[in-house]
């Protein structure tokens, strides 16, 4: 009986934990702030931000291409042993390796 109740706090603690991180995440940042923990009041010093550089386009319609050139070992997905249902010797083979049958 404690068994579930330990899983739901454990739950609920977990689930409270994220939802205070996303708020956080989620706080408004202007781009310039006002640190006034050492400024004497009435007076505030704008210190600025991070500002990453931006690229802007217009959407067009067209053709993406990508070619890569590897190297690397092809592998199946699955494999399956063929067996016979009589067994015997092959005497004569009359294709060669890499010819349609």
């Amino acid at each position: 009986m404690k068994r579930p109740l330990l899983i739901t706090l454990l739950v609920v603690a977990g689930l409270s934990l994220v939802v205070v991180l996303v708020l956080r995440s989620r706080a408004p940042t202007s781009a310039l702030r006002s640190d006034t923990a050492s400024v004497p009041s009435g007076s505030a010093v704008l210190t600025p931000e991070v500002v990453f550089p931006v690229e802007v386009s217009v959407a067009r319609r067209g053709d993406l291409v990508k070619r890569l050139n590897t190297t690397g070992t092809v592998r199946a997905k699955r494999e399956v042993d063929l067996l016979s249902r009589v067994g015997g010797e092959i005497v004569q083979l009359s294709v060669h390796n890499g010819k349609s049958v």
